[in-house]
């Protein structure tokens, strides 16, 4: 049976957990939604969802209803289970394998539950004002990478009960945009849920312990989470040598400038819009995690969208070669520009060697 750990809060120190709590009750308490919607201005144009005191259905159907970003009762926000070749353009070739490979990558898909506001966030950035305080926020982010846990499991559990021996354990990575989870003190705080794709799925929650890498200026960030849980572990894994595999017999299906982004919008389960490539945007590759690209589309967001997988498949007209994919960086920012979005930076697709597979596959077992 899949292991559900829920958050709690015993490694942040008792007196900044007492003062975050007073700040967020003397906000609640006044019963006044506007504080809630003045929070999430406080993002510019990121697109976090932000929660207050209901219960967090309430506050997600709240969002839902209430959003003023999509004027057509979100309707192009297909959910997962609903997603096929019918919902790909009508001039794509062998559109169900590339449906298929859509939704196994749509399984790797997780949103991400952050309650606090690091204390290290520079004034300007998003949430600046909310420092050190206890802000219940809500992304998107994706299984990025899977590895063998090595040495003593930094997850809570074992830290405030150590065993007497070190039982196996999996580290989890899950690339996001930095906007979402900024650092460590806040990765201490956000609890990844995987597989809720639809309202009566099974989800599976692990907490965070760590950010390996951060930009803020490219805004991403890779979240490291670890679980005992093998069998959360095998399925994952199991998605991703799918995904390797199915992406192998697509190139041929993709247009030149396709972009399709899955994401939680407003905390609800995963959604997968479709859209175009608009054009480029500036960023830094010297200075990235993620050196590829940075790009504008058309495919649709809302609050809770931050962080979701950007996938792009790319012509000549951007890369100088032939058709690519895919391309996956974190959404990061919503109506730019004419009603476009953009992501954080990405990068595409690199074809492993059977000798580097070979080594993964030894490393996590």
């Amino acid at each position: 049976m899949r292991s559900v750990v829920f958050t709690a809060m015993l490694r942040e120190p008792m007196k900044l957990l007492q003062k975050s709590l007073i700040a967020f009750v003397s906000i609640q308490k006044s019963g006044d939604r506007k504080s809630i919607e003045d929070q999430k201005k406080d993002q510019g144009l990121h697109e976090c969802e932000v929660f207050g005191s209901w219960p967090a259905n309430a506050e997600s159907t709240f969002a839902w209803d209430n959003c003023t970003k999509t004027q057509n009762n979100h309707r192009n926000f297909v959910p997962f289970s609903e997603f096929c070749e019918k919902n790909l353009p009508s001039h794509c070739i062998f559109k169900e394998s590339l449906a298929n490979y859509i939704k196994t990558f749509a399984s790797l898909v997780v949103r991400l539950r952050i309650n606090y506001v690091s204390t290290y966030r520079p004034d300007g950035y998003t949430f600046a004002r909310s420092r050190g305080a206890y802000l219940p926020h809500l992304g998107t982010g994706w299984v990025y990478r899977l590895k063998r846990g090595i040495g003593h499991c930094p997850c809570q559990i074992c830290l405030n009960n150590p065993p007497s021996s070190s039982p196996d354990w999996w580290d989890i990575e899950v690339f996001t945009a930095c906007h979402v989870v900024y650092d460590k003190q806040e990765a201490q705080w956000t609890s990844v849920d995987f597989f809720h794709n639809d309202d009566n799925s099974e989800i599976t929650t692990v907490l965070g312990y760590d950010v390996k890498d951060n930009d803020p200026r490219n805004d991403v960030c890779i979240l490291r989470c670890a679980t005992h849980d093998k069998h959360l572990f095998q399925t994952l894994e199991d998605a991703m040598w799918m995904c390797y595999y199915l992406k192998k017999d697509i190139k041929d299906a993709l247009l030149p400038s396709l972009c399709v982004v899955i994401s939680h919008p407003h905390g609800k389960p995963k959604k997968i819009t479709v859209g175009e490539i608009a054009g480029k945007a500036d960023f830094c590759p010297e200075e990235s995690l993620m050196a590829d690209f940075m790009y504008t589309y058309s495919a649709e967001t809302c609050n809770g969208s931050s962080g979701a997988p950007v996938l792009c498949s790319v012509g000549q007209d951007y890369t100088g070669s032939e058709v690519v994919w895919p391309g996956a960086g974190p959404h990061s920012w919503g109506n730019v520009r004419g009603g476009l979005n953009q992501c954080g930076s990405g990068a595409f697709y690199v074809e492993e060697t059977e000798e580097e597979e070979e080594e993964e596959i030894e490393e996590n077992y």
